[in-house]
């Protein structure tokens, strides 16, 4: 009987502290989601009032493991919002610590990249398809404000 009680507290104690390390996990998670989607609301995709304290407007897509967001899952992410037609960006994460990578600082997200090959030990074919992949991101952004210059100044395409 004392041997069955004592295997009851371990399983137990195990469980809770199983709990534990999961619920400090998904606060990370939280944590880093709630920036994405503050950093959408400052520039305008996503109504704060509409919002409020949710985070499932956002999404963040690890780029090569094509992973949701994880807080044990180090990797270069493709951020956005749930709604058709607004711009993605990108978010490095190395461990705890991230940074979201806005049009003005693509230099800053190079010179990252290669901190973040390093950290990652990235091999010459997963470093390219990171490269490609930043590169279609920010294009796109790009020829959307081309396309947005064009009608403002008149300027047909062609």
């Amino acid at each position: 009987m004392k041997q069955i009680l004592c295997l009851c507290t371990l399983v137990n104690l195990l469980s809770v502290s199983i709990c534990a390390q999961k619920s400090q996990s998904r606060i990370l998670t939280d944590s880093i989601r709630k920036e994405i989607t503050v950093f959408f609301e400052s520039y305008g995709y996503l109504d704060k009032q509409k919002v409020g304290n949710s985070l499932d407007y956002v999404y963040a897509t690890e780029i090569l493991k094509e992973l949701p967001l994880k807080d044990d899952v180090s990797g270069i992410y493709r951020i956005g919002v749930y709604q058709s037609h607004t711009d993605e960006f990108v978010l490095i994460k190395k461990g705890k610590e991230f940074k979201i990578y806005d049009s003005t600082s693509v230099r800053a997200l190079l010179a990252d990249l290669l901190v973040f090959s390093a950290f990652a030990n990235l091999d010459n074919a997963s470093m390219f398809f990171y490269l490609k992949q930043i590169i279609s991101i920010y294009e796109a952004k790009q020829d959307k404000q081309n396309q947005q210059i064009k009608k403002k100044t008149g300027v047909k395409s062609g």
